[in-house]
């Protein structure tokens, strides 16, 4: 590994899928409880999921656990989030080939301002491979719906089309899963800027 040596142009820029599952969305005292990333690989769509150990109760909210459906007394098992560190960060290593620091470019939906915000202090491993661009999904719709092929839609209406477009996608990779488990939206992200990239060129 210490031989293996490589120059961040943007040719070695690779796309990452990228979510995370929150006690709370409160920035103060949320708490990220499971993370998923997902990583085009060897002509494959591979996934990766963890809970995140968490114990305390006095941050988690109840709107958010109505939304992912995570039962707190799961994470009392779950590993510590230097674990989960170490064994994401040897897995994107293992699947891509040692990559660059800052080599990695999350894509998700308000990844930069959310995702990041919880994983970066917690995370610094994994984290420190990726780069400060980021694919912004809804960005990216927007842009999409103001083309003249898509016109006529709204915002809502077009992103309920691509991410419907993107679960067929998921489905043909088997990919099993729902919305609001992380690395099934980190997928989902992933093959959904893929579909939209060359169609916005």
């Amino acid at each position: 590994m210490a031989n293996k040596i490589k120059f961040n142009t943007p040719e070695s820029l690779v796309y990452v899928g990228l979510d995370c599952e929150t006690s709370s969305d409160n920035f103060l005292t949320g708490r990220p409880i499971q993370i998923g990333v997902s990583i085009f690989a060897s002509g494959l769509l591979k996934e990766y999921q963890s809970f995140i150990f968490h114990r305390e109760i006095d941050d988690w909210s109840l709107e958010a656990q109505n939304i992912h459906h995570i039962d707190p007394q799961a994470l009392l098992t779950a590993p510590s989030a230097q674990s989960v560190d170490d064994e994401l960060f040897q897995w994107l290593n293992k699947e891509l080939d040692y990559p660059a620091s800052n080599s990695l470019v999350a894509v998700g939906w308000n990844v930069n301002s959310f995702d990041f915000h919880f994983l970066k202090p917690i995370l610094p491993q994994t984290m420190g491979l990726f780069s400060r661009r980021v694919v912004e999904l809804n960005s990216l719709i927007y842009l999409y719906a103001q083309t003249s092929l898509v016109a006529y839609r709204t915002f809502d209406e077009l992103k309920e089309i691509v991410k419907s477009e993107g679960r067929e996608t998921l489905d043909l990779y088997n990919i099993g899963g729902k919305e609001h488990q992380a690395a099934y939206d980190a997928a989902l992200g992933l093959v959904i800027f893929s579909n939209l990239k060359d169609l916005i060129r």
